[in-house]
């Protein structure tokens, strides 16, 4: 199998400190086989060599979607999406390899309400028919990223087929709060989707594994914590107007509440 083509200009979005990140480890992002593309936004690989008793803790903010993940270290499976701020120690040499899923698109992969898994991993032995084992041994030794993705192929193509219309609504739902900055309530959602409030909390506990009202917030903090990665002067107080805060003392109390530290102190750093 060829290895698949990297996203140019890629930009992944929710690497907290990315900067400093970049500096410790190598983040690469594919474009999913074709067969997959409804399944799969792309395929990360991160992968580092540190020098011996160095180490590195990396925090990401989740999206609201799941992973289907080949860690050798800490476990691989079908990862569901996290509500907070999610920690990586790295250290030595190793490779983690992931399968970000489209919004909606983990109901492929796991029978039943995805906001069961949040915050969860199912084994990835659970899946699918993989060949778990053998796949984990291939990360576990640096084998080519070809040659890994070529034993993810053949038995996630098995569940290509297997998208539904809620599947489909829920992810038109989720892209539609990330593109839309006017979105600030849970009925403009419904609105959207012509269906009732509840109607819509039920759709995204069971198809995006978290409330409307906390992927709203989330889109919120990812563009802020991506502006602020630029690392460019910026009025804050401007910022959190835009992202549609009622002031800077509420924008800045969000943040540090999710990433650990206020506005000013993670443009800082």
């Amino acid at each position: 199998m060829v290895e698949p083509p990297k996203i140019k200009d890629a930009n992944p979005s929710g690497l907290l400190h990315k900067a400093v990140s970049l500096r410790h480890f190598s983040l690469d992002l594919y474009e999913p086989p074709e067969e997959l593309a409804a399944l799969a936004s792309n395929i990360w690989h991160v992968h580092w060599a540190l020098p011996e008793g160095e180490t590195y803790e990396q925090e990401n903010l989740p999206h609201p979607v799941q992973h289907i993940v080949l860690d050798p270290t800490r476990g691989s499976g079908l990862f569901g999406c996290g509500r907070k701020r999610f920690s990586y120690t790295v250290y030595g040499t190793s490779q983690v390899i992931g399968l970000k899923l489209r919004p909606g698109m983990g109901r492929a992969f796991y029978d039943g309400p995805l906001a069961a898994i949040t915050g969860e991993r199912v084994p990835l032995g659970d899946l699918v028919g993989l060949d778990a084992d053998r796949l984990v041994d291939q990360t576990r030794e640096g084998a080519p990223l070809a040659d890994i993705l070529l034993g993810f192929k053949a038995a996630l193509c098995a569940v290509a087929g297997a998208i539904t219309e809620p599947m489909r609504m829920a992810g038109a739902a989720v892209r539609h709060i990330e593109a839309e900055q006017d979105v600030r309530r849970v009925s403009d959602v419904a609105g959207h989707l012509g269906l009732g409030v509840r109607q819509t909390q039920r759709l995204f506990a069971d198809y995006v594994g978290v409330s409307p009202k906390w992927v709203i917030a989330r889109y919120r903090m990812l563009e802020a914590v991506d502006t602020l990665n630029a690392g460019e002067a910026i009025n804050l107080s401007a910022l959190a107007l835009d992202l549609g805060y009622a002031d800077q003392a509420h924008f800045s109390n969000q943040f540090k509440d999710i990433t650990g530290v206020s506005p000013a102190a993670y443009l800082k750093a």
